[in-house]
C-alpha cells in the first residue's frame, strides 16, 4: 500500500487550511479506513433503498394487501426522505457528520428490529417511513463525511469508487432474497409469524450495525472541526490521520496550528442548538431565491425533469421483481402456454389473491414467491453496471445533456416494447435495456445539475431537485399501485411516457451557469460589478453582479 509522507510538504504549517493540513498529514491507510465506512454505510442505504422490492410478494401475502396498498409502502419510504432532506444538512452542518451518522444508523438498526415483528400492515408502513427519514441522512452526507478526509487530487477517484457500493447492493439483494425468502417455513414469536421474508429484513442489521460500529470508531472530519472553531479538536485528527498513515508518533505531524471559522455553530461550547435554527432560516432564505428571477426557470426546469427521472426509475425498479415473480408463476401454472403482460399480471394477481385466505400457508413458499424472479432481477441489475460502466467512458465525448436526453428517450420508447413481452426472457430482455438506459440518463441528470445553479444557491438547488426526485418516486409507486388495480396498461404507458417526456425535458436544460454568465457581460450599458461576501472562515463567495446602471438590482451570479 503505498502512503505519502507528510515529510515531503514544504513550508510553514501555521494556521494552515484544510487542503494543506490534510496533505501534510499523508495519504495511506486512514483515508482506506474511511473509504471502507463511508462505502458500508452508503451500501447500506442501498439495501434499504431496494429491500421493499423483493419482500413485496411476500408481505402482500402476509397482510393480505392490495397493489395499492403496495404502492404504499414503497412511497412511504421515499416520502420519509423528502421530510427530513434538509433537517439532516441542518443538523450535520450544526452537530458534525459523524453523530449524525452514526445516530441514524442506530435508529434504523432499532427500525429494522421492529419492521421484523411488525404486528400489523399499519405498523409496518409507518416504520417504512420512518426508515426513508432515517436513510436520507448517511445517503445525502456519506460523500461528505469521506471528501473530508480526502485530499482535493483523490476526492473524485475516491467519490466515484464509493458510488459504485449502492449499484453493488442492488445486485446482492436479489441474490440473498433468492436464498432467503422461499424458504418454506414460520414461527411464532410473540404474537407475530416469524417467516422468512422478516429474516430477511433481519440479516440487514448485519451491514447496518457493522456499519454503525466503523462511524463509532472513526474521527470528526478536520474540515468541520476547523470550520466550527475547535483547533485542538482538528489538530488531534490531523495527528492521528498522520500516525495512522506513516507509523510515525503523532507527535511529529509538522502542524501546529489550523486555520478556523467563527465557532457559531451548535458544535461549539455556547451553542447550545441555536445552529440549528439560524441554519433552517438561511436555508430557507436561499430556497426562496430559487423561484425568483432569473433563476426560477432553471429551478423549474430542474425539478420537473428530475421528478420524471426518479418516477420512471423508482416507478418502474420497485416492482420489477414483483412483476418477473407474477410471469415465473405464470409459467409454471400455465406451461407451454404465451400471455402479454397484462393478462398475466391480472390472472396471477387474482389467483394468488383468492389464494391468501389459507392461514396455513407460508408467504416464502413457492406458491407466493418464484425464486427465478430473484435471478433475473439480479440479471437485469447485473447488466445495468455493465452499462453504467461503459457510459462513464462516453460522457466526455457526447456531453451530459446529450446522454440524459438521448437515454431517457429511448428508454421511454423501449419501454413500451414491455406491452408485448410473452415471456420471462421477453421481459427480462425488454427491461435490461430500459432500466439501464433510464440509470445512465439519470446519472447524466445528476452531472447536469451540479452546474446549472449560480454559486451562491447552488447546494439548496441541488438538494430542491434531489427533493422532487424523491417526490417523484412516491408518486410513481403510488400511481402504479393504484392504476394496477384499474388497468394493466394505463400504468405501463404514463411510466414509458413519462421517460419519453423527460428526454424531451433534457434537451431544454441549459448550459453551465458560468458560460451564461460570459455571454451576459456585454449585456447593459453601464459598468459590471460583482457583488462578494466573506464568510466566517475568511472565504470570499461571489453572491451576484450589478450594473452600474441599476446598481440596485443585483442579478444572480
Amino acid at each position: 500500500m503505498k502512503v505519502t509522507s507528510a515529510r515531503t510538504v514544504q513550508g510553514k504549517m501555521d494556521d494552515a487550511k484544510f487542503s494543506t493540513a490534510i496533505d501534510a498529514a499523508g495519504h495511506g491507510r486512514f483515508q482506506y479506513m474511511a473509504f471502507l465506512t463511508a462505502g458500508l454505510i452508503y451500501f447500506t442505504c442501498g439495501l434499504q433503498s431496494g429491500v421493499n422490492a423483493y419482500i413485496l410478494p411476500s408481505v402482500k401475502c402476509a397482510f393480505q394487501l392490495t397493489d395499492s396498498q403496495m404502492g404504499i409502502l414503497n412511497a412511504l419510504f421515499l416520502g420519509g426522505g423528502c421530510i427530513s432532506a434538509h433537517i439532516w444538512g441542518a443538523l450535520s452542518d450544526s452537530y458534525g457528520r459523524r453523530p449524525v451518522l452514526a445516530g441514524a444508523a442506530l435508529l434504523d438498526a432499532v427500525c429494522i428490529v421492529f419492521s421484523a415483528f411488525a404486528p400489523s400492515y399499519e405498523v409496518f408502513a409507518f416504520l417504512r417511513l420512518l426508515s426513508g427519514m432515517l436513510n436520507m441522512a448517511p445517503a445525502g452526507l456519506t460523500f461528505l463525511y469521506l471528501g473530508e478526509f480526502v485530499g482535493d487530487r483523490r476526492r473524485t477517484a475516491f467519490s466515484q469508487a464509493m458510488g459504485t457500493t449502492w449499484i453493488l447492493s442492488w445486485i446482492i439483494l436479489p441474490g440473498l432474497a433468492y436464498v432467503v425468502i422461499p424458504m418454506p417455513w414460520s414461527l411464532d414469536v410473540l404474537g407475530v409469524r416469524l417467516q422468512s421474508w422478516r429474516l430477511f429484513l433481519l440479516m440487514l442489521l448485519v451491514p447496518t450495525t457493522t456499519a454503525l460500529c466503523l462511524g463509532l470508531y472513526m474521527p470528526e472530519t478536520p474540515k468541520f472541526l476547523q470550520s466550527a472553531g475547535r483547533e485542538e479538536d482538528a489538530l488531534r485528527v490531523y495527528r492521528r490521520i498522520y500516525a495512522l498513515n506513516t507509523g510515525d508518533s503523532a507527535d511529529n505531524y509538522p502542524g501546529r496550528s489550523v486555520a478556523t471559522g467563527a465557532p457559531t455553530t451548535a458544535a461549539s461550547a455556547n451553542g447550545h442548538g441555536q445552529g440549528v435554527l439560524q441554519i433552517l432560516a438561511r436555508t430557507l432564505r436561499l430556497s426562496l431565491e430559487l423561484f425568483r428571477p432569473p433563476v426560477l426557470y432553471r429551478t423549474l426546469l430542474c425539478c420537473l425533469i428530475y421528478f420524471c427521472s426518479i418516477f420512471v426509475m423508482y416507478g418502474f425498479g420497485l416492482w420489477l421483481p414483483e412483476l418477473l415473480n407474477r410471469f415465473e408463476l405464470h409459467a409454471r401454472d400455465h406451461p407451454g402456454e404465451r400471455e402479454y403482460v397484462c393478462t398475466v399480471l391480472t390472472t396471477v394477481n387474482n389467483a394468488t389473491t383468492s389464494s391468501q385466505g389459507d392461514a396455513g400457508m407460508s408467504c416464502g413458499d413457492a406458491s407466493v414467491v418464484d425464486p427465478s424472479a430473484f435471478l433475473n432481477t439480479a440479471t437485469v441489475n447485473g447488466a445495468c453496471m455493465v452499462f453504467n460502466l461503459i457510459s462513464t467512458f462516453i460522457t466526455g465525448y457526447i456531453g451530459r445533456r446529450t446522454l440524459s436526453a438521448g437515454c431517457n428517450l429511448l428508454a421511454g420508447l423501449t419501454g413500451f416494447a414491455l406491452l408485448y413481452a410473452s415471456s420471462t426472457m421477453e421481459v427480462v430482455i425488454v427491461s435490461v435495456f430500459f432500466t439501464a438506459l433510464a440509470e445512465t440518463g439519470c446519472i447524466g441528470i445528476n452531472g447536469m445539475i451540479v452546474d446549472v445553479f449560480p454559486p451562491r444557491v447552488s447546494g439548496v438547488g441541488v438538494a430542491s431537485v434531489m427533493l422532487s426526485g424523491r417526490l417523484g418516486g412516491s408518486i410513481g409507486n403510488l400511481v402504479m399501485g393504484y392504476l394496477l388495480e384499474q388497468s394493466c396498461e394505463l400504468p405501463l404507458l404514463l411510466l414509458f411516457g413519462t421517460g419519453v417526456a423527460c428526454g424531451v425535458l433534457c434537451c431544454c436544460a441549459h448550459r453551465r451557469y458560468a458560460d451564461d454568465d460570459d455571454g451576459d457581460k456585454d449585456k447593459g450599458a453601464g459598468r459590471t460589478v460583482m457583488v462578494a461576501v466573506v464568510d466566517s472562515t475568511g472565504k470570499e463567495s461571489v453572491i451576484g453582479r450589478m450594473n452600474s446602471t441599476s446598481p440596485t438590482t443585483p442579478e444572480f451570479a
